[in-house]
């Protein structure tokens, strides 16, 4: 009986470690369980030996398997207690041990029957080591409690009564051993009722507490998942129906993002390194591809080349954060070959992952056709004006010479000839003023056609505009206009073309007689402005209203308003004016204000170099054709 429970206790223990390896009574059930079985093996062997006359050697017998039953319980108590907390070194602890115990009733038995006679016949005193024995079971409780202790065993109250009961249950066993031994009544029966029932309790025990407790752990464990798993149902219930309302938002964000991108009126473009990413339908139409052709490919390679690296820079910009957004207006490459114009809006999306660039590209091939077209238009009008003003240049002064002719020759009839010479000087005015717009457009021909030749001159600058300004008086004087001509220097050397100058000048000086009232007045005045000298023409007359004092050195432009009457002229004086400044290395500005009058300002370089002084020419010597030309256009009562 005591070898059956011993042996079940053994082989409950080890499947229910097996099972649940965290158990502390399984433990205690494999090595202080083998400790029983091999004393209930030896048990066992005295007894089959048991006759009267080898009492005495039985009795020896079982002293040393009793001794070494101490010794092993001692050995597994203390190593339960050790590493109850270690699982896995535990049980590699335990196979150790029952390896141990084999290997220990293996030497038992085999020093029992070939030492048997030796060991019968030394001295034997049992009280000497059974102190020694209860020395050992003393010690080894104390070290248990002490190691238990440290490692924290007794915070569960569960453990501490586990530990309590194994130790009652084992001392009673050992007890009634020692008294079984005492005694010398080896098959008395009721020491061996007492053993069967502490064997059985120490069954129970490991049984009760290891396995069924464990199957009661199990079983809450197991109701514990199974609410866990009814919450975890209810809760994944609500997740999807929470993402069904997800998707469904998803869906209805992404339909509407969808018509976004197909309403937006301009091509849309999502560059992530520099490859599309994404476009809409207006993209795919304006660039004549199917949008997976596009998609992934780099976006440079749909502009055309001179703006490849601008466009790229700008894309680098972006990502450094040194600029916001950028517009420019590009061309792109169709699928066709064909060049369209595009205006792109660029800016950095602020989406973390991928960081992209949206650009917004609009198709302004139908603006720049209808700029064109307005330029068109526009040139078509100035055409139309400018024949009707040539129309009236040419006819006007026609009409009057043809008129002044019939008249004559009325006089002459009438042999009324002293009126003959008033409409001579009509008639030469009038060719002249003819001549002067041949002139005009002769050159004019002549600068676009850059077959234009300057003969330049280096002269005394402040001569040639004192003489232009002294011949001028005359038609100054008619309209009652006072004139001032003065200088910062008498001699200031400039290299130009003296013809190129003095019309210019002309101009100028018949522009402020034709716009300034009765009574005006009129200054001509040269300054130094650094390596430059400076001709102010400035009249007291209507003035030139700011917007539209940009388009006065236009070509056939003439400004006509409330405050200026309408003058004779084809709109090209000004603008040649311009080209003959701009010729000589000069430039003209104005400055005006309406009502009050105009200055033009016309700004020479100084010549320097001494050779060129040299042969400079103080004197200048007008011609007054050249006047009577530029003024032909001057009509003074």
């Amino acid at each position: 009986s005591l070898v059956i429970f011993s042996l079940l206790g053994v082989a409950t223990s080890i499947l229910s470690s097996d099972a649940h390896q965290s158990s502390f009574l399984c433990t205690i059930g494999q090595m202080n369980g083998t400790s029983l079985l091999f004393m209930s093996l030896c048990l066992l062997l005295l007894n089959h030996q048991l006759n009267p006359s080898s009492i005495e050697n039985i009795h020896i017998d079982f002293f040393y398997c009793y001794a070494l039953f101490i010794v092993t319980f001692c050995l597994a108590t203390l190593l339960v207690i050790k590493y109850f907390d270690q699982p896995h070194l535990r049980k590699t602890i335990c196979y150790l041990y029952h390896i141990f115990i084999l290997i220990l009733i293996s030497l038992y038995l085999i020093s029992h029957y070939t030492f048997a006679s030796y060991i019968h016949k030394a001295n034997f005193s049992s009280l000497y080591y059974i102190a020694l024995l209860v020395l050992l079971l003393v010690l080894t409780t104390i070290s248990t409690f002490n190691i238990a202790k440290n490692k924290n065993f007794f915070i569960e109250k569960h453990n501490v009564r586990i530990l309590v009961s194994f130790l009652l249950i084992s001392f009673f066993i050992i007890i009634n051993f020692s008294l079984s031994f005492y005694l010398r009544n080896i098959t008395n029966y009721f020491y061996m009722l007492c053993q069967i029932t502490l064997f059985f309790m120490f069954f129970k025990m490991v049984i009760s507490d290891s396995i069924i407790q464990y199957s009661k752990n199990l079983t809450q464990k197991l109701a514990l998942y199974t609410e866990n798993s009814s919450l975890m149902n209810r809760y994944l219930q609500h997740l999807s129906k929470e993402n069904y309302s997800i998707q469904k938002q998803f869906h209805y964000i992404d339909t509407l993002y969808s018509q976004m991108m197909f309403f937006y009126p301009n091509a849309l473009f999502i560059i992530v390194d520099k490859n599309i990413y994404h476009a809409n339908e207006h993209a795919c139409v304006l660039l004549k591809y199917n949008l997976q052709n596009i998609l992934h490919t780099c976006f440079l390679d749909y502009l055309s080349p001179e703006y490849i690296e601008i466009i790229d820079t700008y894309i680098s910009n972006l990502y450094k954060h040194i600029e916001s957004s950028y517009t420019i207006e590009v061309k792109m490459i169709s699928a066709n070959l064909e060049l369209v114009d595009v205006e792109f809006y660029l800016t950095l999306s602020h989406a973390d992952e991928p960081r992209a660039i949206i650009i917004s590209a609009k198709d302004i091939s139908y603006k720049k056709q209808r700029d064109k077209l307005q330029q068109d238009i526009e040139l078509e009008k100035m055409k139309l004006e400018f024949f009707c003003t040539i129309s009236h240049e040419l006819k006007t002064p026609v009409n009057i010479i043809y008129s002044a002719t019939q008249l004559q020759n009325n006089f002459i009839s009438q042999e009324e000839y002293g009126k003959i010479p008033t409409y001579n000087t009509m008639i030469n005015q009038n060719c002249m003023r003819l001549l002067r717009l041949l002139n005009n457009f002769l050159d004019i021909n002549r600068i676009e056609s850059h077959y234009f030749n300057i003969l330049p001159r280096t002269l005394n600058i402040v001569t040639l505009t004192e003489t232009l300004f002294n011949s001028t008086l005359p038609y100054m004087e008619r309209k009652h206009i006072t004139a001032l001509f003065d200088t910062d220097e008498e001699e200031i050397f400039c290299t130009i073309d003296t013809d190129l100058l003095e019309r210019a000048l002309l101009n100028l000086l018949s522009n402020a007689i034709k716009y300034s009232h009765e009574g005006g007045h009129i200054n001509v005045l040269i300054s130094l402005e650094g390596s430059y000298t400076c001709i102010h023409v400035q009249d007291n007359g209507v003035g030139i209203p700011l917007e539209s004092q940009a388009l006065i050195f236009e070509r056939f432009i003439r400004i006509e308003n409330g405050l200026i009457r309408k003058a004779e002229g084809a709109g090209i004086g000004l603008s040649l004016v311009k080209s003959f400044v701009e010729l000589n290395n000069g430039t003209i500005h104005i400055q005006s204000t309406v009502g009050e009058g105009t200055e033009f300002i016309i700004r020479l370089p100084i010549e320097t170099n001494p050779e060129l002084l040299k042969d400079s020419d103080s004197t200048y010597t007008s011609h007054s054709e050249k006047v009577d030309i530029e003024f032909s256009d001057v009509y003074l009562s």
